[in-house]
């Protein structure tokens, strides 16, 4: 901590809060004995994230060849561009240079938690290696979950667009059912918003469809949706109204017309606009 800048006062601070801490176990009214903490953080303190953001900072120091995704204190890639079999060989000894860490630092990696996977676009010639920790060769995936987002080999994100589907689908029916005795068009719309058009959103500058069916079946969703307000409004569903005139009638937008928008605010930001 001192290599960061601190003054020796808050170190001492930091040594009197951490030294001769305790902990025990408390289950249905029995207790354990007192059993001494010689390292770790007070789980639940306010101090607590900090303190291991710090202690995790040179996680890095080791890793030569490749690149390191963090995110909070949750280290999620060691990755690197793959041509041939000597970018497998840096990749691995960037992989046991975390591994030296993480026992210079008794905080040992979970082999079962961790696997491999291979992002490409093709189907012949695919360079496959085994990469392992501490000997224990990792698992290959097909599809992984990044921040709630299902990124398969192939970043087609055709079976992320199916789940998401399937939730939307499921929390619409959800509403129809229990909201029969709703009137207010607004109040409907924002339950829309909350629980269905947001799993349809969510993290869409990664995934947004170039298939035209793909991106029809998504807006079939909302389409359903504005059916019911229809009937709810009216009394009787809008058979031969087109989907939008619908989308004008409830000043809504079509969902591809939606990313299409977010993705050029996003260009936006990212040239400086913003």
């Amino acid at each position: 901590m001192g290599d960061m800048g601190f003054t020796g006062e808050t170190l001492q601070f930091f040594e009197s809060y951490l030294r001769g801490r305790t902990q025990y176990v408390n289950y249905k009214g029995s207790v354990s004995k007192l059993i001494p903490c010689p390292s770790g953080v007070p789980q639940g303190s306010n101090l607590g994230s900090l303190l291991f953001l710090i202690f995790i900072n040179d996680i890095e120091k080791g890793v030569k060849h490749s690149k390191v995704l963090i995110y909070a204190d949750d280290l999620k890639k060691l990755y690197r561009v793959v041509k041939n079999d000597r970018d497998c060989a840096l990749l691995q000894e960037d992989l046991h240079s975390f591994v030296m860490w993480s026992n210079e630092n008794k905080l040992l990696f979970n082999v079962k938690k961790c696997e491999k996977i291979t992002y490409t676009r093709k189907t012949l010639n695919v360079i496959s290696h085994s990469y392992n920790i501490r000997g224990e060769a990792l698992r290959e995936a097909e599809q992984v979950t990044d921040l709630g987002i299902l990124m398969d080999r192939r970043m087609e994100f055709r079976k992320h667009i199916c789940v998401q589907m399937r939730k939307a689908r499921r929390m619409l029916g959800f509403i129809i059912r229990t909201s029969k005795n709703f009137r207010k068009m607004e109040t409907l719309k924002i339950l829309y918003y909350a629980f269905v058009r947001s799993h349809l959103e969510f993290g869409s500058l990664v995934w947004n469809p170039t298939s035209k069916t793909l991106s029809g079946k998504i807006d079939a969703i909302q389409k359903r949706f504005l059916r019911y307000l229809h009937y709810k409004l009216f009394e009787y569903y809008p058979i031969g109204v087109s989907y939008e005139d619908l989308l004008t009638g409830f000043e809504m937008l079509a969902l591809k017309k939606r990313r299409t928008h977010t993705a050029i605010m996003y260009l936006y930001d990212i040239l400086g606009g913003g």
